[in-house]
């Protein structure tokens, strides 16, 4: 579901056309998922309530201790999520 969140965000507050393409990218490494796209924001009246990243900590706060990292630069935004074994 975390997955699915990130990149509905992506989509939601980007901007995406044939001259300038959204790049969104997955991979895992050390034991985390990362999800990343290049940052091209859609122009807002309003900033978002930031409530998908916020059930998404709140989800991985119930489960485990590890946090979910969010990075974002001038370029680019980045959540990193910790894979959780199954027991």
């Amino acid at each position: 579901m975390a997955l699915q969140i990130l990149l509905e965000n992506a989509i939601k507050h980007n901007e995406a056309s044939s001259d300038h393409p959204l790049a969104i990218s997955i991979m895992s490494e050390d034991e985390k998922l990362i999800v990343s796209n290049n940052l091209q924001l859609r122009p807002q009246h309003e900033p978002g309530s930031q409530t998908g990243l916020k059930n998404i900590r709140a989800r991985y706060a119930f489960f485990s201790e590890k946090t979910v990292d969010v990075v974002q630069t001038k370029d680019s935004f980045i959540v990193k999520i910790p894979l959780l074994l199954s027991t």
